[in-house]
């Protein structure tokens, strides 16, 4: 006969193993909430670099139209951004007048805004964007 109060341990291991799965379970849980946080927050950057060069070609624009000067170098877009726009006049695109007996020359700009957040700079999210500007001189 056995004694009554002989027991085996069966609980004990039981209850390790499912403390080690929900360990395990709580430790995947956790990385994937930080890798997921890490992602929202890199998409959230380059959404804020697309639209600060979205920005930057929109005053190149406002500037060329209203016939100021464009600012050079490193211009903030906000307390997040910068922004910075280069333009190079490419000339007579056309090859002269569309028109019979109009004497218009159409001019080619090619505008690039390029981009940075401005949190950490050597790994700040960049964007560049490239729009090309059409313009009619003449009679």
């Amino acid at each position: 006969m056995k004694p009554a109060n002989h027991q085996r341990g069966v609980a004990l291991l039981v209850s390790l193993i499912l403390l080690l799965l929900l360990t395990i379970i709580a430790i995947t849980a956790a990385t994937t909430s930080t890798l997921q946080q890490r992602m929202a927050s890199n998409a959230q950057e380059a959404n804020t670099a697309f639209q600060a060069a979205e920005s930057g070609l929109a005053v190149w624009l406002n500037n060329f139209e209203t016939e100021s000067a464009t600012p050079s170098g490193w211009q903030s877009a906000g307390a997040e951004a910068q922004y910075q726009v280069s333009t190079t006049v490419v000339g007579n695109c056309l090859g002269g007048s569309l028109a019979v007996g109009a004497g218009f020359v159409f001019v080619c700009h090619h505008v690039s805004s390029e981009s940075r957040t401005s949190t950490d700079a050597d790994n700040a999210a960049r964007s560049r964007h490239r729009m090309g500007y059409l313009t009619r001189t003449g009679q």
